[in-house]
């Protein structure tokens, strides 16, 4: 039986015995619905025209029902729960500066995640995957190139503006995004 609390679990009990009035019914309904499972076991011991198997499947329901979902946790949902519980020991002030702000804060998350990510681990190593070409990525780690951007089309290369933005610029435009951008870097050139 499930224990969702938006499943009607008294009324399949109740409408499979055919002994019952609808009036009994309906009084067993409310009470079933309107009493925690020791009230609802006091109630059922008064009713003496209600068979004793109903009495049972009833409590058997009710006990069902107020059982507590647990919320499931995927790979990670821990970290997530933390940081959920951490949002709240958080200065409000700051919080609402973050929330007029998405875009810059996700582009910070983004860059603290990419941070943990390629953290030095115990025997010096990094945790992001190496490349099966062994090839460096744009953040030097050996990612594999399509990771987190798209490929870069011929005649083009993958720039990273000083904002941090990467972009695909063709060759022919190398020099005046370089006026415009004095600290671009040039990550990758595809011929």
């Amino acid at each position: 039986m499930s224990s969702s609390p938006f499943i009607d679990h008294a009324s399949p009990i109740l409408s499979a015995e055919p002994s019952l009035t609808d009036e009994d019914r309906s009084s067993l309904w409310d009470a079933f619905n309107s009493k925690n499972p020791d009230e609802l076991t006091q109630h059922l011991q008064s009713q003496m025209g209600v068979p004793d198997d109903v009495k049972a499947k009833l409590l058997d329901a009710k006990h069902a029902s107020m059982a507590p979902v647990k919320p499931t946790v995927g790979e990670g949902g821990e970290k997530g729960f933390s940081v959920l519980a951490r949002l709240g020991e958080i200065d409000p002030r700051i919080l609402d500066l973050a929330e007029a702000h998405p875009k810059t804060i996700s582009a910070l998350i983004g860059a603290a995640s990419k941070a943990d990510a390629t953290k030095p681990q115990a025997g010096g190593e990094t945790s992001a995957p190496a490349a099966a070409d062994g090839k460096k990525t744009p953040s030097g780690s050996s990612e594999g190139p399509a990771a987190d951007y798209p490929a870069t089309p011929p005649g083009h290369a993958l720039v990273q503006a000083s904002d941090g933005g990467l972009h695909h610029i063709p060759h022919a435009n190398l020099d005046a995004a370089r006026k415009i951008d004095q600290n671009l870097k040039v990550l990758h050139v595809q011929p």
